[in-house]
Parts: C-alpha cells; structure tokens; sequence
C-alpha cells in the first residue's frame, strides 16, 4: 500500500510526490475604500502620481517597492492599484515587478530579473 501525507496546505498525497500549492491565476481587486489604512495610503501615493502624470504636471517617476510578510495583503493592494490603472485606459504605464515567479505570476507581472533584463544564464557562467 502507498504511503500518504498531509501537507501543511491540507492536501494529501503519495509520498514522493512534490506538493504545488494552488495559485489564483488572477487576484480579485477589492474597492479602494475596503483598504487597510497602510493599503490605502500605498493606493493614494500611486493614484496621486497617475492623477498629476495624467493631468501633464510631470511628476518624477515613482518606483515603489510594496514589502510586507506573507498574508498581509501585498497582492490585493497591487491588484487594486492595476483595477484602477485598467479603469482609466492606462494599464500599459504600470510596470509590476516580483522577485518570484509564481509572485509574478499571481500580480499578473513579471521577474525582476526580466524587467532589468538581466540573464540568469550569464550569471551562471560569471562564476
């Protein structure tokens, strides 16, 4: 008989067996007004910048990195910020960077090695 295990995500399987936790392909935005106060305030700082690039004022451009534990939010607030980007027809001036794939994935972005067009193979054969 096979042996059989509980991950720590509740799922069983055989043993042997790699486990890949289940991604949401596409985050659900939440409304801005449902924030956190330190969510919403990351929203406001963003949609300020849009709203003076928008209006031709020419802010500075804004990098923001969004850090944070496992759980707190990170993605939601990214996935508000990219409805509010899609709802003014502007979705192509939100660049969203991760430091993972399957964070990229999940925020609908990309690596940061490929924003900075960096080669992980290059960097292999540096050593």
């Amino acid at each position: 008989m096979d042996e059989t295990f509980t991950s720590n995500l509740g799922e069983s399987c055989a043993a042997g067996v790699d486990i890949i936790p289940h991604v949401e392909e596409h985050l659900t935005a939440l409304d801005a007004t449902n924030l956190l106060f330190s969510q919403r305030r990351t929203y406001d700082i963003i949609d300020w910048h849009l709203n003076e690039t928008l209006a031709n004022r020419k802010p500075s451009q804004l990098l923001m990195i969004i850090a944070g534990e496992g759980g707190v939010g990170k993605s939601k607030t990214i996935q508000t910020i990219t409805q509010n980007f899609y709802h003014r027809g502007v979705a192509h001036m939100l660049v969203k960077g991760a430091y993972t794939g399957i964070a990229a994935s999940i925020i609908d972005g990309k690596t940061l090695h490929v924003i900075a067009q960096i080669s992980i193979l290059s960097l292999m054969k540096s050593r």
